[in-house]
């Protein structure tokens, strides 16, 4: 349970930094908001994966974040 706990905080902070990122360089805006949690792999429960067609804007905004990170 701590390491979730640690996760959600660690995932807010990185947040806090993208939405910085994002409103310092106006290149990497992606035009909406957006919002992303980031989490480590090992107490949290595993689910089966999907694939994932995300419209324009949204694949916009995760390109924008891995270029953050």
């Amino acid at each position: 349970m701590e390491g979730m706990i640690t996760d959600l905080g660690l995932a807010k902070e990185k947040q806090c930094e993208y939405e910085d990122y994002v409103n310092t360089h106006d290149y990497a805006h992606p035009g909406m908001d957006f919002n992303i949690t980031i989490l480590t792999t090992g107490p949290w429960t595993t689910y089966k994966t999907i694939d994932l067609n995300l419209p324009t804007e949204m694949a916009r905004c995760v390109l924008s974040f891995k270029d953050f990170y």
